[in-house]
């Protein structure tokens, strides 16, 4: 399980609910991106995932909630996710990150965002899922999820990293000092920014988010992606 602070992040129906809705968003804009750039357009039969609509522009994955991570790589997303849920579902504790944060945040947000504006398509992310789950696709749902994040402790520093992207090196120190920005741990967030590839683990991580089925048709989806 992951702790922020001295609070556990709780697994419950809800987790369940904010990254499985999380992942197929990002999932989304992943095949999407690969259905234009591939082949003048031709949807290769590997990116096809069911209700996934053929021509929808969309997000490009939960993280765009956070703007300093948003063009991070769809595939790169999944795999953060991916570490994240199996740490969460994990009986160890583990002690969350800046990163962790941004990541919960991010998932919660997109969830409940979707929630709000497109709950017509919340059924059909959850549709032969693993969970047998059901419920009630409305406005108090989307305050339960991000109840999720604001329960706990967090100074949300990394919706300010991005401001310092243009600030010289020794201002930048002095500022994030006076705001108490953890240096070290931001840099985690820097390296997404520059990562392609993604770890043939990911396929193992995500067990009580994704079906057996959905996996393999993961592992497929992304093998051209996979670090060798």
């Amino acid at each position: 399980m992951l702790k922020f602070g001295e609070k556990l992040l709780p697994a419950s129906c809800l987790s369940y609910l904010a990254f499985r809705l999380a992942w197929r968003q990002t999932v989304e804009a992943f095949v999407y991106q690969q259905r234009r750039a591939v082949d003048g357009g031709q949807i290769l039969s590997q990116f096809d995932w069911p209700h996934i609509e053929k021509q929808r522009p969309i997000m490009a994955g939960f993280l765009c909630e956070v703007p300093f991570l948003a063009e991070v790589a769809p595939q790169v997303q999944l795999d953060v996710l991916s570490d994240f849920w199996a740490r969460h579902v994990s009986l160890a504790h583990y002690r969350a990150s800046l990163l962790d944060e941004a990541i919960l945040y991010a998932a919660c947000e997109s969830a409940a965002i979707l929630l709000e504006r497109d709950p017509h398509a919340v059924p059909l992310h959850l549709k032969n899922g693993p969970l047998d789950v059901t419920f009630p696709v409305d406005e108090a749902l989307a305050a339960e999820i991000r109840k999720l994040y604001l329960d706990l402790p967090s100074e949300g520093d990394y919706l300010l990293i991005g401001q310092f992207l243009d600030v010289p090196p020794e201002e930048s120190r002095k500022l994030k000092k006076k705001f108490g920005i953890r240096t070290l741990e931001t840099e985690a967030l820097f390296d997404l920014l520059g990562r392609w590839t993604i770890q043939p683990s990911i396929n193992d991580r995500l067990a009580g988010l994704l079906t057996s089925q959905e996996v393999t048709r993961l592992r497929k989806t992304l093998a051209t992606h996979m670090r060798v």
